[in-house]
């Protein structure tokens, strides 16, 4: 009888271990390739991180964001890229695809943009493993809280809201950001005198644009 027992037990427990080991390799390639993205995205973060740090402190002036004045701070970009609407956009503190700072300028993809021209737009992101805090864009920066920069903005006669997170920033700029635990994560500028030029210039005026160095 104990051995009739002990047969089943061990025919059951071939049976379990028959199941879980079709899923097991069922299931290796998807594990497979979740690795894989998990090993990309990480050493996409690991390379924005060392990117950043080799810039030092940078404190950027958004009265004065000419590209010739950021190559300056920020040597030449490692990745240019087509935006929308005939921009190019540059990217500093790169991994392969990704940059922890990017910048849009009024230049359609391919062509030269000028030393003088100003960017139409800037976003500063937060690398997961960085300490950011030493990149400063107008006065602001990623981890300060979202009460501290709200504060810094009011004193200077700024801060209106348009939008849901976003405000004026000066008075050519808005601020557009989000934040993690009311520490700020991500920063989107935008330019808001320029676009009101291309509006005001009308689809006619993308020549003009290109060329634009304000």
């Amino acid at each position: 009888m104990l051995k009739r027992i002990a047969i089943y037990c061990v025919g059951f427990l071939s049976i379990v271990f028959i199941v879980l080991g079709y899923f097991w390799f069922k299931e290796q390639p998807e594990r497979a390739k979740a690795a894989r993205k998990l090993e990309a995205f990480l050493a996409e973060e690991t390379a924005q991180k060392t990117a950043l740090e080799s810039l030092g402190n940078v404190n950027l002036d958004l009265s004065d964001l000419s590209l010739a004045k950021l190559e300056q701070k920020l040597h030449q970009p490692p990745l240019r890229q087509p935006g929308a609407q005939d921009t190019t956009g540059l990217g500093w503190a790169c991994g392969v695809q990704r940059c922890a700072i990017w910048m849009s300028f009024l230049v359609p993809f391919g062509q030269e943009i000028p030393p003088t021209a100003t960017p139409v737009a800037l976003v500063v992101t937060d690398p997961l493993l960085a300490d950011f805090d030493h990149v400063v864009v107008g006065g602001a920066y990623v981890g300060e809280t979202v009460e501290e920069m709200k504060k810094f903005c009011q004193q200077r006669g700024y801060g209106v809201p348009v939008g849901k997170n976003r405000i004026s920033w000066d008075r050519d700029w808005s601020l557009l950001w989000t934040d993690r635990n009311g520490k700020i994560s991500f920063l989107s500028f935008a330019n808001e005198r320029m676009m009101r030029d291309i509006g005001a210039g009308g689809e006619n005026s993308t020549g003009a644009l290109a060329g634009m160095a304000k």
